[in-house]
């Protein structure tokens, strides 16, 4: 199965849309709630609408995936439609980011939640900016690990004892797997 054909979006969770600079434009109705209910009150649209999207993005290899899919979009007018997870420390979310070119020239990037899971044992990360060579390699779109040359969820590393910190922290970037625009 190929990113693209992910099954068909089940709920929408957030929407936004950015200009040709990435600057964000607008963001959905729901987006300041969702925001608060998460712990982000700091990304309420006033705080973020007139930024640039990529100032939120953690990592350079994440900022240089995600402007590639979205440059792509721009280029042939057609929409694209990237499986990646949101996980919290208990749930797997199973997510897709739908891309398209709106009316008003922006790019509409709508977040759907396909489907959620427990993450036994939960799991808490921490993402840096260094890149320390002893630290864990997390991708940003699958959640995956990066542990004894393979990359597996953090719940199975955890019970195999690939890994024994729940509260590891991490390096993120783009697995190969994922790395495929």
């Amino acid at each position: 199965m190929s990113s693209d054909d992910v099954g068909s979006p089940q709920q929408l969770i957030s929407s936004y849309w950015v200009d040709r600079h990435y600057t964000i434009a607008k963001v959905g109705a729901d987006w300041d709630k969702f925001a608060i209910e998460n712990g982000g009150e700091e990304l309420v649209s006033p705080q973020i609408i007139g930024q640039n999207l990529f100032s939120y993005i953690a990592s350079d290899t994440t900022r240089m995936y995600l402007r590639l899919i979205l440059d792509h979009v721009w280029h042939i007018h057609h929409q694209a439609n990237k499986p990646y997870r949101c996980d919290s420390p208990e749930i797997k979310r199973f997510m897709q980011m739908q891309i398209s070119i709106d009316d008003e020239n922006l790019l509409r990037l709508d977040h759907y939640l396909l489907a959620t899971e427990p993450n036994s044992p939960p799991v808490h990360f921490s993402g840096i900016r260094s890149q320390n060579s002893n630290l864990i390699r997390r991708c940003s779109m699958c959640n995956r690990i990066n542990v004894a040359f393979s990359w597996v969820d953090a719940d199975l590393a955890l019970k195999t004892g690939l890994i024994t910190d729940p509260k590891q922290r991490v390096i993120y970037t783009v697995c190969g797997d994922c790395n495929n625009p």
